[in-house]
C-alpha cells in the first residue's frame, strides 16, 4: 500500500491535498530507513501512567535547562513553564558537577539538554559542547539528547560532533502557528 493510499484512509486528513510526486519521492528516499525504530520520548518530570504507556520513573533521564527558567519567547503554549521543573544547569561546570554526582549516586542513563529560546527560537549549547565530549567519553553508556529549537546543519552537526545521541525538535505545522503561538516572523 503507497503511503498516498495509506494518507487517504485517515479520516482527519480526508480534505487535505497532497503533491503526488513529493510524496512519492519522500516514499522512495524512506526505504532505505524504514527498518529504523522511531523513539518516542516523555518527560520524566511529570508523573503519568495509562493502559498503553506507563512512564519510567522519575527523574531516571532527568532533564537540565541551561538558561533555567529564562526563556525570550514566552510562547502560548508553554509560557516557560516546561522549564521550571528542570535542573538548572546555567553553565558547563554546573552541568558536568550534576551529571558525574548522579552517575555515581543514582546509576544515571542519561540525560535531556534543554533551555529557553532567544528570540529567534534558538538555545545556545556551544560552550557546553566539551563538557557533552568528556561526558561521553567517561561514561560512555550515557544517551544525552539536546531539545534543538530551530537549528541549521552547522549545528546540528556540532551537535552530532560532541556526542549528542539524540535532537528533539519541535516540529510546527502552520505558518500561522509560528506567528501566532511561537511569536515568530
Amino acid at each position: 500500500m503507497s503511503w498516498l493510499d495509506r494518507l487517504a484512509e485517515i479520516e482527519e486528513l480526508e480534505d487535505a491535498e497532497f503533491d503526488a510526486g513529493l510524496v512519492a519521492e519522500m516514499e522512495s528516499r524512506a526505504s532505505h530507513v524504514a527498518s529504523r525504530p522511531i523513539r518516542f520520548s516523555t518527560p520524566t518530570f511529570k508523573e503519568y501512567s495509562s493502559s498503553e504507556l506507563e512512564g519510567c520513573g522519575k527523574n531516571s533521564f532527568p532533564a537540565f535547562s541551561i538558561t533555567a527558567g529564562g526563556c525570550a519567547l514566552d510562547c502560548d503554549h508553554c509560557q516557560a513553564e516546561i522549564l521550571k521543573p528542570m535542573i538548572p544547569a546555567t553553565n558547563p561546570e554546573m552541568l558536568d558537577a550534576r551529571v558525574r554526582d548522579m552517575v555515581a549516586l543514582r546509576d544515571l542513563q542519561g540525560f535531556l539538554l534543554s533551555g529557553g529560546s532567544n528570540r529567534k527560537n534558538e538555545i545556545a549549547y556551544e560552550r557546553f559542547y566539551p563538557v557533552i565530549e568528556g561526558l561521553k567519553r567517561d561514561f560512555p553508556h550515557l544517551k544525552i539528547a539536546i531539545h534543538t529549537a530551530l537549528t541549521d546543519e552547522k549545528r546540528a552537526k556540532s551537535m552530532e560532533g560532541a556526542g549528542v545521541d539524540t535532537a528533539m525538535m519541535d516540529v510546527i505545522g502552520a505558518r500561522e502557528t509560528i506567528r501566532e503561538v511561537y511569536h515568530l516572523d
